[in-house]
């Protein structure tokens, strides 16, 4: 039987380590999925916003526990968007400033993104600074990339947040043990 549990995370930095591999642990998974693409992994962590990521996969790796990189180096920002301007990175600080009240656990619900001011904020990042249908097609990429690599046992995929409920909605059966709404 192939049992997926999905992890949602929060990238820079809010996400602390040893909680997440708590978390992943709790599931003793067979195979485990990251959100980082081998590009990102050659580039070093310290080039990565998502450092979380890179603790699960030395943790992995320590355990002798297969993993699959399932993200995709698609780049879903509008062409000469680089995500480092001023303008993109205040408004990025706006929303984890509406969400101080939450940890990342938290954020794995719906009801967090979904407060009025922090709702129209992402949809305005969206909107000025992301290319739509790049997005859709990541994540098509994303579940592919998932669905086709699946084995029996426990799948634990560890992912942003912002995947959950596509991925939930796109496998079939899949869990997310943090989310309560």
């Amino acid at each position: 039987m192939k049992e997926v549990i999905i992890i949602g995370t929060i990238h820079l930095n809010w996400t602390p380590k040893e909680e997440l591999i708590a978390e992943i642990k709790k599931y003793n998974p067979s195979q485990v999925f990251i959100e980082l693409t081998d590009k990102e992994v050659e580039g070093g962590r310290e080039n990565s916003i998502r450092d979380e990521m890179f603790s699960v996969l030395e943790w992995v790796r320590d355990q002798g526990i297969p993993y699959i990189l399932f993200d995709t180096d698609l780049d879903t920002l509008k062409p000469g968007v680089t995500g480092k301007e001023r303008e993109f990175l205040d408004y990025e600080l706006k929303v984890k400033g509406m969400l101080k009240g939450h940890n990342w656990k938290s954020l794995n619900n719906i009801s967090p993104w979904k407060v009025k001011e922090v709702d129209d904020l992402e949809e305005f990042l969206i909107n000025k600074f992301y290319d739509r249908k790049r997005m859709e097609e990541r994540n098509s990429i994303l579940e592919e990339n998932i669905k086709s690599s699946l084995i029996d046992g426990t799948n634990m995929v560890v992912t942003g947040a912002g995947h959950l409920s596509d991925l939930l909605k796109s496998l079939p059966n899949s869990k997310a043990p943090l989310r309560q709404d």
